[in-house]
Order: structure tokens, then sequence, then C-alpha cells
């Protein structure tokens, strides 16, 4: 809803990617998440590998301080929690457990406690499995906010979600990854449901338990 108000044009990521606009060593894009609240970002090329040490693998090698969280109103806010952190302030964990980003985490909100240092890069390898088994959003629909109905029981969270269309067809191959390592070249797609791909065999068995559950029936390619 917000593309008429940010650009002039838009490249199709179905047709370009990250090497087509950041080509060398030092090159740096300006990226910015959310086209709404504008979280900015700079993504800045650090080495390019020859095509033989090339593992086509999606990692996190390391990290620094707390992800925002999503619908938040951008990284100026973001900054004024800090400050007022280090103020002395007490922040309300309120945006943060109801935000898209946080809301499944297992964390005790009535005594989180913010800290704009904390990073745990295993939770941030955590996160990023579960984006590469997720199913893909669907560009052209709505989001909606869904309201939680058992407000005031026992482990609920009482604040209403951001909830977005997901694609119920299988990705094509052109636009796939694999669901364990992220990587985009030579996949296979399991033979029994048919809507997951891997980067061969032993990416199949290492996801299995987690394929399983999301509703497969065997292991095999």
């Amino acid at each position: 809803m917000h593309m008429p108000f940010n650009g002039f044009s838009f490249l199709d990521d179905k047709k370009y990617t990250i090497a087509n606009v950041l080509p060398e060593v030092g090159a740096v894009l300006g990226c910015t998440y959310d086209l709404g609240d504008k979280f900015a970002h700079n993504i800045t090329v650090e080495e390019i590998l020859p095509t033989d040490q090339y593992s086509g693998k999606t990692e996190i090698l390391a990290g620094r301080w707390l992800c925002p969280s999503e619908d938040s109103k951008g990284n100026h806010i973001m900054q004024e929690l800090v400050d007022d952190h280090y103020a002395g302030e007490e922040i309300d964990p309120t945006g943060f457990a109801n935000s898209m980003n946080y809301r499944n985490d297992m964390k005790n909100w009535s005594t989180w406690k913010f800290d704009p240092e904390e990073f745990d890069i295993d939770e941030a390898r955590q996160r990023l499995q579960f984006a590469l088994r997720s199913k893909r959003s669907v560009n052209s629909s709505a989001k909606s906010f869904m309201s939680n109905l058992t407000f005031g029981l026992p482990g609920q969270n009482p604040f209403s979600r951001l909830q977005e269309t997901v694609a119920t067809t299988p990705d094509p191959v052109e636009f796939a990854i694999c669901k364990g390592c992220g990587k985009p070249d030579d996949l296979m797609r399991c033979s029994r449901c048919k809507g997951s791909w891997y980067y061969g065999k032993e990416c199949q068995k290492e996801q299995w338990k987690k394929h399983r559950r999301a509703g497969c029936a065997e292991p095999k390619l």
C-alpha cells in the first residue's frame, strides 16, 4: 500500500538479484525494510568468493544489538527507546510482545527487560531456519490484524496480531530455495508432499522432524 509513495521505479526481484546491483567489493546499497515504517539499512559487499568456493548457503555469521519490533514506526522510535533506556527509564515490553518478529518467542514478557545490546546468535540462526522453512508471502494480498479473544486466560498473549497471507502452492523451482540451508541451486522436491525443496537428501534428512510435523509423511525425495 506504500509503493506509490516510495521512489520512482522498482526492480522486479524475480528477474534481478543482489549481484545485479552490488557487483563489486565495497559496493553499498541503501535498503529500506517496511515502506511504511522505513527501517533503514546499509548492505555492503565485503567479499566475493570464487565460484569454486561458493557454497550458496544462507548463513548468519555474526551480529550486534537487539532487532527492533515490527510496525514500531522506524529507526527513530528504536533510537528513542535506546536513549530512554540509557537515561534510566524502564521500557514497556508491549510493543515487542505484540510484534510479528517476537510474538512467537518463548519469553516471559512480564519479567523481560529491554537491553539494546542484547544479541543471541543461536536465536538469530533459529529465526533464519524458521524463515527458510516458512511459506512465502503473497505480495498482492492484504494484511489483517487478528485480536485474541482468549484475553485474560493464563499463558495467552492479550494483544492483537498482524497476519499475512501466505502461498498454499509450492514455490516454482526458479524462485525456490532449500528449506534446510537456503541454497537456490541443484534442488530436488520432496516426492511425498511435493511442496518443499531441498539441496539433496542430507538437507532433507537434517530437516525431516520439522518437515514431518508440517504435514509430510515419509522422508524420501
